[in-house]
């Protein structure tokens, strides 16, 4: 059964990086979701533009997202911000940080 799950759960885009790549955890017999800097972007004061995308730097668990995305809603970040800046360290109790995925730079 798990093995159908792992092979149902390829990245198609990535041959090179599917998840029967990693090392079997308990996190992979749990159901888990990722966010990914498409789904959520975080309010930026002062910026050149006015908002930052983020991601989670790891996986986390599917029952955790709704109190992530209201964390993240909730978020905003002073100018300048950098690559991989951490945004909220330990999101919603998962122990995975929010981290921009792309530079802001400050308004002048």
């Amino acid at each position: 059964m798990l093995s159908r799950l792992l092979a149902a759960t390829r990245n198609r885009t990535n041959p090179s990086k599917n998840i029967t790549d990693r090392e079997p955890t308990p996190a992979l017999v749990l159901p888990v979701s990722w966010l990914i800097a498409e789904t959520s972007s975080v309010p930026v004061k002062n910026g050149v533009i006015p908002m930052v995308s983020v991601k989670t730097a790891a996986d986390i668990p599917k029952g955790k997202i709704l109190e992530c995305m209201e964390a993240i809603h909730t978020a905003t970040v002073q100018a300048p911000v950098h690559l991989g800046d951490i945004i909220l360290a330990d999101i919603a109790g998962t122990g995975v940080d929010l981290v921009a995925t792309k530079t802001v730079g400050e308004m002048k």
